[in-house]
């Protein structure tokens, strides 16, 4: 769901919003703070109410940030904030409030969103793709026939080089490969489970098989192959690429017991940690 952490290219800082002891579902604060990882000291960048979800542009200058009903840009102090996308409040048919997850180019020139239909159970629901640019206001530059509840609310639809686009229709549905615009989707695999991301070269996906509950790995012109076997690991919960080749993956097993390994594409698995409720990747 709503990411709350990320670290700064420096490897010095990290960012993070908190949520509300208590609460119900995805109860934030929609504040955002920055802490130095080697002094401890904290600054709260965004007061509650006025952070979300959040990405910093490449080169650490600029701020992307997404609440239930906007998408904003600031500096990446917390300044000159400007609305470029408003949006209604989605009905997520849960105490969840949907957020969707902004993010960048490589380059940093511009900002990514994709955003669901307010209704998105019904009948013609959709999910509009949004260009951000740095000046200027944002253009719609397409559209995808079908909800993107879940899909847009972590970093996982669009490939990191902003090329490809990947949808799954719906729970045990068909995952779609199409243009970074929507265009010219085709079928890449049926019984599709959930997506859990791109390789950081924008070669790879993994998502689940749930009719085989199998977990594979695919990718633009790759032909679909195993990528670790539920048996030996857990169900993957949750995966982060560190580089090309190399991941981490939290599993759980049938008491939800979760485990944090590492692998390799093509090389062997290994677990560095039990009892792990999440982790974060420094790239």
């Amino acid at each position: 769901a709503l990411p709350i952490f990320a670290w700064f290219a420096d490897g010095r800082r990290a960012a993070f919003t908190t949520f509300i002891q208590g609460g119900y579902g995805l109860d934030t604060r929609l504040d955002l703070w920055v802490v130095d990882v080697e002094t401890g000291a904290l600054t709260r960048l965004l007061p509650d109410g006025e952070g979300g979800s959040f990405a910093f542009s490449p080169d650490g200058t600029a701020l992307l940030v997404a609440s239930p009903e906007a998408v904003a840009l600031l500096d990446a102090d917390g300044r000159n904030r400007r609305d470029l996308v408003r949006f209604p409040f989605v009905n997520t048919a849960s105490e969840y409030a949907y957020i969707p997850q902004p993010l960048w180019a490589p380059d940093g020139s511009y900002g990514m969103v994709a955003i669901t239909s307010p209704e998105p159970w019904d009948e013609g629901a959709f999910c509009s793709l949004w260009r951000l640019p740095r000046s200027g206001g944002a253009v719609q530059i397409g559209a995808l026939p079908y909800a993107c509840l879940f899909n847009t609310m972590e970093d996982r639809l669009w490939s990191p080089d902003r090329t490809w686009l990947v949808h799954v229709t719906d729970y045990g549905g068909d995952l779609l490969l199409a243009n970074a615009d929507g265009t010219a989707a085709d079928v890449y695999a049926e019984g599709a489970g959930e997506f859990l991301g791109w390789s950081l070269d924008s070669r790879y996906f993994v998502f689940a098989q749930w009719d085989a509950a199998r977990m594979m790995l695919g990718g633009p012109g790759v032909e679909l192959a195993p990528f670790v076997d539920p048996e030996e690991t857990g169900q993957i919960i949750a995966l982060q690429w560190a580089d090309a080749t190399n991941y981490g993956f939290l599993a759980a097993d049938e008491t939800y017991e979760k485990t944090l390994w590492v692998g390799e594409l093509g090389g062997e698995l290994r677990i560095i940690a039990a009892d792990v409720d999440g982790f974060a990747v420094h790239r």
